[in-house]
């Protein structure tokens, strides 16, 4: 888990002496490099040697991934899925409990992911932070088009869309006016003409300007003179 560290032998029976090839003696060696170290060891009697080799968790298994996670999502994704950060992970917690196959973050806030990795143990931060991502439309449900400059024209207005289309149906469902793209809208004309006075049903089309998804509204609408 990281340069340097300590290491000591163990046997069966108490051990009088140790040499390594790295000059050391004694029963515990200090490593301070990776690479592969011999050692014959005594108990006064009997001799054995070995060989074994030293790894550094961080240059043999690149973890990228150990670095904080800022996560930032539409508060009605919430609880929000991450999936785990390491194929090398034995025992994984989230906030001191253990979790399963995928991480699950209930709500915004910061969390602490710790994994053990080859007996490691590691701890990153998370820090999840949320956006209202919900389109806020609104919709009239009356206008005058009596060319007085003041209520003339019905469109949508709000937040977080971008109009894709509005159509407008009489009360016996025919198509009074269609117009497509953002700055779609209607002056309470068929084509040329002015239409009557009465109700009026609108049906708009929009995209969620933040995650992409489309939603239709209808509303009724008064058209007055």
């Amino acid at each position: 888990c990281g340069l340097p560290l300590t290491l000591a032998l163990t046997a069966n029976r108490p051990l009088t002496d140790a040499v390594w090839n790295n000059g050391q003696t004694g029963t515990i060696v200090n490593i301070d490099q990776t690479g592969t170290y011999d050692f014959t060891a005594t108990d006064g009697y009997c001799s054995l040697s070995d060989t074994f080799s030293v790894q550094d968790l961080y240059e043999d298994f690149p973890l990228p991934w150990l670095t904080a996670i800022d996560t930032l999502t539409c508060s009605r994704n919430l609880p929000l899925q991450l999936p785990l950060p390491s194929p090398y992970a034995g025992e994984i917690q989230l906030n001191g409990q253990p979790t399963g196959s995928a991480l699950t973050l209930p709500n915004a806030g910061t969390y602490e992911l710790n994994l053990r990795i080859e007996n490691c143990l590691e701890s990153v931060p998370i820090s999840v932070d949320t956006l209202d991502c919900a389109a806020r439309i609104y919709l009239p449900n009356a206008f005058s088009p009596n060319n007085d400059g003041v209520n003339d024209r019905v469109f949508p207005q709000g937040v977080n869309f971008e109009t894709l289309s509005l159509q407008v149906f009489d009360r016996w469902g025919n198509l009074v006016h269609q117009a497509i793209g953002p700055n779609a809208d209607w002056n309470g004309c068929q084509g040329r003409q002015p239409v009557t006075i009465g109700t009026y049903l609108l049906v708009l089309n929009v995209r969620n300007s933040v995650d992409g998804t489309n939603m239709m509204i209808s509303r009724e609408i008064a058209l007055i003179r």
